[in-house]
């Protein structure tokens, strides 16, 4: 009972489409544009999207060589009449990665369909709305069938946090749990060995945001949050992960040697000239980066002292290498996900009147990692029993529960 299909965005790689046994999709080539990144992005989207998607891959007892990770509307289509029978044959559980599914204008219709002909148990981890909806009638129809369709076929619908379970529960439906980010599950060990830290002078520490050119050239007034991590870090020289971002930088997206593949590292000459020919100044950052795996990306964040954004996993994968992060409020991502871990946190506001140093020193202190450390204790075991309740079994039990307290 441990054959899985996970629908998931969690790997860089291009899967095939007439797969044969004992046989695996390929990795990602030896690019060096911007442009020649876009098929890697097609198979995750946001790349923070790994590190969530990983999670269950990483979590959870499977059978490894019975199990595959896929797309369910592919196999679908190759599948045609026979899809019922095919997955009912060969997998016990399907398990969904599903952040900000709740979102508008977002078509999940043909998602819908092929759940609508899957018999196995469902299992949705860290679903959650992209910002705050006041209405489901703002929703895409797709999307109200969507949630309909998961509380009644779920086996475990995890959900993000309250603000989700609020939306959910104002609709008539209570089939979920509240769980967080299956990301903050995977190194219990590593998140409670953080240590606090001071912020000195010369660090060399990472954030993420949402850096573009159509962020900072006007032509989005209502959006602040680039301007204000800018205005935020003045004087410092932070390197800067990219998610989605390069895209906007339209005049590189065919330069050459812009991107190593090797390292994930940005060439930070091209992309300061590009700001500099288009914006008038430069960016204050040190490198820049992208990553097609999380192994990758948990490397390089070993080298830093702090992690400081408004990106969420962006900072998960610091804590996962017992990195201390500080993630800025405002986002209904953030919000919901460091209230239900406790996780240290500040504001654009406070950064500016406090200043980052105070900040950094007052969130990374033993007083702040340890009031983290004890709400996350308590999320560990509710987890277990969430995840075993619905037939699965996790590979770091053990680990989880020593690390509640409950062993």
């Amino acid at each position: 009972m441990n054959r899985i299909y996970f629908h998931s965005t969690a790997q860089t790689l291009h899967r095939q489409i007439q797969p044969s046994p004992y046989t695996n999709g390929t990795p990602c080539p030896a690019i060096s544009s911007i442009d020649e990144l876009r098929p890697s992005f097609s198979l995750t989207g946001n790349k923070g999207n790994m590190v969530h998607a990983e999670a269950a891959l990483k979590l959870l007892d499977v059978n490894r060589s019975r199990s595959c990770v896929g797309n369910l509307t592919h196999i679908k289509k190759a599948c045609g009449s026979g899809f019922t029978k095919y997955m009912d044959d060969n997998f016990d559980y399907v398990v969904l990665s599903l952040a900000n599914f709740i979102r508008k204008g977002m078509d999940h219709t043909m998602l819908v369909s092929v759940l609508k002909e899957i018999e196995v148990p469902l299992i949705v981890f860290g679903a959650g709305m992209q910002t705050h909806v006041k209405d489901s009638t703002t929703l895409h129809a797709s999307t109200r069938s969507l949630i309909a369709l998961l509380d009644e076929k779920c086996r475990l619908m995890g959900v993000r946090g309250d603000k989700t379970s609020d939306f959910l529960q104002s609709l008539g439906f209570r089939n979920h749990k509240i769980l967080g980010c299956p990301s903050m599950y995977v190194y219990p060990r590593n998140i409670l060995a953080i240590q606090p830290i001071s912020y000195e002078v010369g660090n060399r520490w990472a954030t993420a945001g949402h850096i573009s050119y159509n962020n900072l050239d006007g032509s989005r007034p209502t959006f602040k949050r680039s301007h204000a991590l800018l205005e935020c870090i003045k004087g410092e020289s932070p390197d800067y992960i990219f998610q989605d971002e390069v895209f906007s930088f339209t005049d590189l997206l065919d330069t050459a040697g812009l991107y190593d593949e090797a390292t994930g590292k940005m060439n930070r000459d091209l992309i300061n000239g590009f700001f500099r020919e288009k914006l008038g100044n430069s960016l204050p950052f040190a490198d820049y980066w992208w990553f097609n795996e999380v192994s990758q990306w948990r490397q390089y964040m070993l080298r830093m002292k702090f992690y400081l954004g408004d990106r969420f996993h962006g900072g998960v994968v610091g804590l996962q290498g017992s990195v201390p992060a500080v993630f800025i409020a405002g986002d209904q991502r953030i919000d919901e996900l460091t209230d239900f871990f406790g996780i240290p946190k500040t504001t654009f506001s406070e950064l500016k009147s406090e200043g980052l140093r105070a900040v950094v020193d007052d969130r990374c202190s033993m007083e702040s990692l340890d009031a983290f450390k004890a709400r996350y204790r308590t999320r560990l075991q509710p987890f277990v029993e969430a995840v075993t309740g619905a037939g699965l079994q996790l590979v770091n039990r053990d680990a989880l529960l020593q690390a509640s307290g409950a062993q």
